[in-house]
């Protein structure tokens, strides 16, 4: 593709590209089951409402980068451009390198792994955002977040952080300043300052050695992990609970159940508004599978839980009365 060609590969299914270059502009739009190997890519307006792409050992400089795509798995790729991910779902990047503004707004059930991401006003207005081992550099990064969890990451030039966002968060690294974290906690070696100046944000920032956090956060995981596989062994054993990756995540599977798996994920989380995020990232079926999140409090992690009992239990009574 050279840089005179425009908007090619639109609504195309089962592609495989490699090797190439993609140089025009508004390539790949609206397609399905998409796999890039070994490209190098620039092009605006790449990739968007593509449903189902995976793409490795590649570069791509782009504006409005995979805009409203859904299950995205990126390994090994070096993206530089701005506005890139926003309104995203079920996505997994490891290994990448993505140096850009704006990234990751509004996106949903994202999980970003052993990468750097820079530039500033990440991921506003996000939920279920996951970073796992992550440098992260620029101003104002991760406001407005739901469901926000930082796993060992550290944080460079980055002050205001967190503003009205709920998080669980252990850093590696210092951080210039925090600012009203909305509920939650914040776990980090040293901090510049902390603002908090309007009466709802109640999130706890806890300032301590890294290896001390890590330890009592790997503990706390792990007995919440524990509680969460006994719980649904006696209580809702209709589902099926595994680990998800090495994270505080477990995957519970609901293919097993009466009725249709996908269908019952849905119902649940419509009734119930509990939040747990959808596995997506588990392939295709990933519709019939929820995420959980243990690294919590024993007191939230038990009421979800609960809630969940009773949506499941809800929605068997559904199945029985709609036969």
């Amino acid at each position: 593709m050279t840089e005179l060609c425009r908007a090619s590969l639109w609504y195309s299914e089962h592609i495989e590209i490699t090797d190439t270059k993609m140089h025009g502009i508004k390539a790949l739009r609206e397609c399905r089951d998409v796999v890039i190997d070994n490209c190098d890519i620039i092009s605006p307006e790449f990739g968007w409402s593509v449903n189902g792409i995976q793409m490795k050992h590649s570069t791509a400089e782009s504006e409005y980068f995979m805009m409203r795509a859904t299950d995205l798995n990126f390994s090994d790729v070096q993206f530089k451009g701005k506005y890139s991910f926003q309104y995203i779902k079920n996505a997994v990047f490891d290994n990448c390198v993505l140096d850009t503004k704006d990234a990751f707004w509004h996106s949903e059930n994202v999980t970003v792994k052993n990468s750097v991401v820079k530039g500033e006003y990440l991921a506003w207005y996000s939920d279920g955002l996951t970073l796992i081992n992550c440098k992260i550099i620029g101003t104002q990064p991760l406001c407005y977040c739901k469901n926000l969890t930082l796993i060992n990451c550290e944080m460079v030039d980055t002050d205001l952080c967190f503003e009205r966002s709920e998080v669980q968060a252990i850093l590696t690294s210092s951080v210039d300043s925090i600012k009203n974290p909305l509920s939650g906690w914040i776990q980090v070696t040293e901090v510049g300052e902390i603002i908090m100046d309007v009466a709802e944000a109640t999130g706890k920032v806890m300032i301590s050695d890294v290896d001390a956090q890590t330890e009592e956060f790997q503990k706390t995981v792990s007995e919440n992990k524990k509680f969460v596989k006994e719980f649904i062994q006696n209580e809702i054993p209709q589902i099926q609970v595994a680990s998800f990756y090495d994270t505080c995540f477990l995957r519970l599977n609901f293919v097993r159940m009466i009725g249709n798996g996908m269908e019952a994920v849905s119902y649940i989380k419509e009734k119930t508004g509990v939040y747990f995020s959808y596995g997506k990232q588990n392939g295709q079926g990933g519709n019939e599978f929820l995420r959980i999140n243990t690294a919590c409090s024993r007191s939230v992690l038990e009421r979800s839980l609960q809630q969940l009992k009773a949506g499941i239990t809800a929605y068997e009574k559904f199945c029985v009365e709609r036969c």
